[in-house]
């Protein structure tokens, strides 16, 4: 995104909400069914620095992956990240230093935005994962294997996620204002902001690699975000137009919402009876794998 797009995107992020409470917002991208804001989703898990701090100022954070170990984030165990993060809009830099801690970082280039938001050339983001990429830019160094980034883009896109949902929350109403001029303008202001937040966070379908009883390694097709910010862009994605889940099914291939939280790096089933029967096979395969190991390791001792 050059610097044309992004004064482009930085205008077309302003939405009309008025007065609500955050608890209201997210209500309005609550699955009917089960009352939650997650979704059930086969995603990628993401890096959190060993060491997160506020800057000198108070107005900033440094973070750094040579201090401490680097804690993995799975897709599933982050237990309502879009609600927390909403609440950091007007939050003080304490309270966004404690998620920076828990969640991971938005790794913030020059832009004002999230690293991954120009794909030009791959660039290590964690230099002790030489397989954790960002694309194009850099998150801004602090010097030697530090980096540092300003509160104001968290409260900015904070405050962002807040307004999708509030729009949502009017779109959903019933009454007069369903069939108005007004209700189009949010529609589409919502739909080029969940578009923009999916192309800064780079969500995309990818391929993981899981490793079967016995050790045989299976490619599997999977989808997620780069990071943080990418993880936070599905979820509103999915919450916003009321997806259910995502998960891709290991049988047919197709993308399919799953009723339960797919367990992370094992595969997902959609409930075609095909691709059930598949599962019965493969699980009935896995068992004998198994079965077979434990044979050999005795033959060992």
């Amino acid at each position: 995104m050059d610097e044309q797009a992004k004064v482009s995107y930085d205008s077309c992020m302003t939405l009309s909400t008025g007065t609500t409470t955050v608890e209201e917002a997210m209500a309005a991208l609550a699955d009917a069914e089960t009352g939650e804001v997650e979704r059930p989703l086969a995603g990628w898990r993401w890096a959190v620095p060993g060491h997160v701090e506020l800057d000198p100022t108070g107005d900033g954070l440094v973070w750094e992956w040579g201090v401490g170990e680097p804690r993995w984030v799975e897709a599933n165990d982050a237990a309502r990240l879009l609600e927390r993060f909403v609440a950091l809009a007007e939050a003080p830099a304490d309270a966004i230093l404690g998620f920076a801690r828990r969640w991971g970082v938005l790794a913030v280039c020059a832009h004002g935005l999230p690293c991954s938001h120009r794909p030009d050339e791959p660039v290590p983001l964690d230099p002790a994962d030489a397989f954790s990429r960002a694309h194009g830019c850099h998150a801004m160094s602090a010097g030697g294997r530090s980096f540092s980034e300003p509160l104001g883009p968290w409260r900015r896109f904070a405050g962002e996620a807040r307004d999708v949902a509030l729009a949502v929350a009017r779109l959903q109403a019933d009454g007069p204002y369903a069939n108005t001029l007004g209700s189009m303008n949010d529609a589409m202001t919502v739909q080029q902001a969940l578009n923009e937040w999916v192309e800064l966070g780079r969500v995309r379908p990818g391929c993981e690699l899981h490793v079967e009883p016995g050790g045989r390694p299976k490619l599997v097709a999977t989808f997620g975000g780069s990071g943080l910010f990418g993880h936070l862009a599905l979820r509103l994605l999915l919450a916003a137009t009321g997806v259910k889940g995502l998960a891709v099914c290991a049988g047919c291939g197709e993308l399919f919402a799953p009723t339960t939280k797919p367990r992370q790096r094992e595969r997902s089933w959609c409930p075609r009876p095909d691709c059930q029967k598949a599962k019965r096979a493969a699980a009935s395969a896995d068992f004998r794998r198994r079965e077979a190991a434990k044979a050999t390791e005795v033959d060992r001792i």
